[in-house]
């Protein structure tokens, strides 16, 4: 009776929180258990099933690409500070999501006019509504906000995305 309780104990507390969702504190792939306090923890990556996330995978498990995103992850999240979601007010919240949602924005514009320019293409083909979709339904940080908000984030990035266009004055130069 001792050891069940034991195991109980230990499956209820092993557990961790990821974009929103609970998920074991396990490897998905080798069992290895995932600690938030190591050096090493930044390098770990969620596990995405159809957009929810189904477990962490460890660095040793990674794929090359993977293994990238972590590290670029760990990069990006090197000078900020953890924030939690739920501390922050509606305002504070609002405001975290357009910066989010422009910077995400211009990281889209961005991507396609370096791969029209890898591709040796001298103007960048704007698909604006696309890109729109790519900026705001490729971040995890919009999971499960209301429809409105969604419809915000939409009309922000596409208002970001066309500045950009508009001001680089050359549909293949954002950054001008």
């Amino acid at each position: 009776m001792q050891n069940e309780k034991k195991r109980l104990r230990a499956e209820v507390n092993s557990t961790v929180e990821v974009h929103g969702q609970t998920v074991p504190d396990r490897c998905a792939r080798c069992g290895r258990r995932y600690r938030e306090r190591t050096r090493e923890a930044a390098r770990w990556n969620a596990d995405f099933k159809s957009g929810f996330v189904t477990g962490l995978i460890c660095p040793g498990c990674q794929t090359g690409a993977e293994n990238l995103e972590a590290e670029i992850n760990l990069i990006e999240a090197e000078h900020s500070e953890r924030v939690d979601w739920l501390s922050l007010n509606q305002e504070e919240r609002a405001e975290l999501i357009v910066r989010a949602i422009e910077q995400r924005a211009v990281a889209v514009v961005r991507r396609h006019r370096d791969l029209a320019s890898m591709a040796g293409e001298t103007t960048l083909a704007i698909d604006v509504e696309n890109w729109v979709k790519e900026a705001v339904d490729g971040w995890p940080g919009i999971a499960g906000q209301s429809s409105e908000v969604w419809k915000t984030a939409y009309a922000i990035a596409e208002d970001t995305i066309r500045s950009i266009i508009e001001a680089s004055g050359q549909a293949n130069d954002p950054d001008a």
